[in-house]
Formats: structure tokens, C-alpha cells, sequence
């Protein structure tokens, strides 16, 4: 019986930033997790860009990392 390493890589709720497929970007494949949803993003003190300020985003992390939230992707035919 083959065992899967379950990490961000086999889960349903990971998604590769463009270019990080299988870990061949320049990041080394870092995506996001879709598990809940996306957070504010509030800018850092001192920026005052008003396009930062009403973003948007996913938790960013690494396909070798894992949690307790994990469930295996569906296969594809």
C-alpha cells in the first residue's frame, strides 16, 4: 500500500501562485490556502496607498507545510 504525504501540496484547498507549480518557480512553490476566507490587508504604518488599503488576501505558505485542515484533492481524469 502506497502512503501519501499529506501536506499543502495534496490538498484540496491549495493553489499555486503562477509560476510555483511543483516547486519549479523562482519561490520555491509557495501558494495559497483557500481553506476560509481571505483576509484585510491593512498596509504597513507609514504607507498610505489608498489600492492597499481595500485589498484582499489569502494566507501565503508553502507546499511542504500542512495543517489540521487538510483534505485530499479530488483526482482528475
Amino acid at each position: 500500500m502506497i502512503e501519501r504525504i499529506i501536506t499543502c501540496k495534496s490538498c484540496a484547498y491549495f493553489e499555486y501562485l503562477p509560476g510555483e507549480e511543483d516547486g519549479k518557480g523562482s519561490l520555491g512553490g509557495m501558494g495559497e490556502c483557500h481553506r476560509n476566507a481571505p483576509k484585510a490587508y491593512s498596509p504597513p504604518v507609514g504607507h498610505t496607498s489608498d489600492d492597499c488599503s481595500k485589498s484582499v488576501v489569502w494566507p501565503q505558505l508553502h507546499d511542504s507545510e500542512w495543517c489540521g485542515e487538510y483534505e485530499r484533492k479530488q483526482e482528475t481524469w
